[in-house]
């Protein structure tokens, strides 16, 4: 799962499978401001982002901001 703590269908994504926003454990998760370098190569540009081989699958709504380099 690609992320961002900021975005809120983010969290709620992280909630909803009753995990801890604020320290995911269980699953990939991959904070995008703390990785932004991963994300910018798997072309994350909405969150949250699950990527499952072959699929590319954005749940929820999403928070789309452009990364910062």
């Amino acid at each position: 799962l690609y992320g961002a703590s900021w975005c809120g269908f983010t969290v709620k994504q992280l909630t909803d499978l009753g995990l801890d926003p604020k320290a995911p454990s269980g699953i990939n998760y991959v904070d995008c401001d703390k990785s932004k370098s991963l994300c910018e190569a798997d072309e994350v540009t909405a969150f949250p982002k699950w990527i499952r081989m072959p699929l590319k699958i954005i749940h929820f709504q999403h928070c789309s901001a452009p990364l910062k380099k």
